[in-house]
């Protein structure tokens, strides 16, 4: 479980994050919802030690009585994705291997290769594993820069807008890997999603952002039409078909 306890950032004075609480469980996706500018991209890096807080902590827990506590990004348990990246002139495996990064010494040893391998066979790119990054679409590029963090062996991953510039098939497939390797490695994953479709249609926790401050924060149960429309200020309508939700808006 990763814990966020009373977490307050400020860019020149202006407030950001306001005694952010929350905690997010490991095998399932929480997804981080609100408005452009409420605070959700430098949440993220707050978690990934990209930013550090003015107040407030942020803590794993492992599992079991008396599990492990500590600072995620110091000890190395976060994987961070943001929203663009522009793709490394390599092949795509050498991108992932990247990841590895702070796994290795010199030279790539025998595990590394092995959980770049696992990382690839993971996000279903095997296929593409000797392709050049500058020339894949933008769907591959993303589920490359997904395997990357995989194969940095997270237990905590941080997925800022994932599904940024894809197109549907290819938001609907991002969403899905992200889900199922969530579920297989039973690991932690924060996603800041535009989308309340694909928030509701995989993610299991939501955590509502408004103005920096946590507005809502529950499982399916927080997604109503008052609270889409108090965070959005939009006039929403929530259509439940076959066990699941659509949102719409007027």
């Amino acid at each position: 479980m990763l814990v966020f306890e009373g977490l307050f950032f400020s860019y020149s004075r202006v407030d950001v994050l306001k005694n952010i609480t929350f905690s997010a469980p490991s095998g399932e996706v929480c997804a981080l919802l609100g408005p452009n500018g409420c605070g959700k991209s430098t949440l993220l890096k707050c978690a990934a030690g990209v930013l550090a807080p003015q107040a407030g902590t942020i803590r794993y827990k492992g599992e079991g009585p008396g599990g492990l506590r500590c600072s995620p990004h110091r000890e190395g348990l976060t994987a961070y994705m943001p929203q663009a990246q522009a793709p490394p002139p390599c092949s795509v495996f050498d991108a992932v291997l990247l990841g590895r990064k702070r796994h290795m010494n010199f030279r790539a040893c025998k595990r590394d290769l092995e959980k770049t391998e696992e990382a690839i066979h993971l996000t279903s790119i095997s296929d593409i594993a000797l392709k050049r990054c500058d020339n894949l679409s933008g769907g591959e590029l993303q589920k490359v820069v997904l395997a990357r963090s995989l194969a940095q062996e997270p237990k905590v991953l941080l997925l800022d807008e994932p599904t940024n510039h894809l197109d549907l098939k290819n938001q609907v497939e991002m969403m899905k890997l992200i889900k199922n390797i969530t579920e297989k490695l039973n690991i932690i994953t924060i996603a800041a999603i535009h989308d309340m479709n694909l928030a509701v249609k995989y993610a299991a926790k939501f955590v509502m952002i408004k103005s920096g401050e946590i507005f809502a924060d529950s499982n399916i149960l927080a997604v109503t039409k008052e609270n889409i429309d108090s965070l959005y200020s939009v006039d929403s309508k929530i259509y439940d078909i076959d066990g699941g939700k659509i949102i719409a808006i007027n």
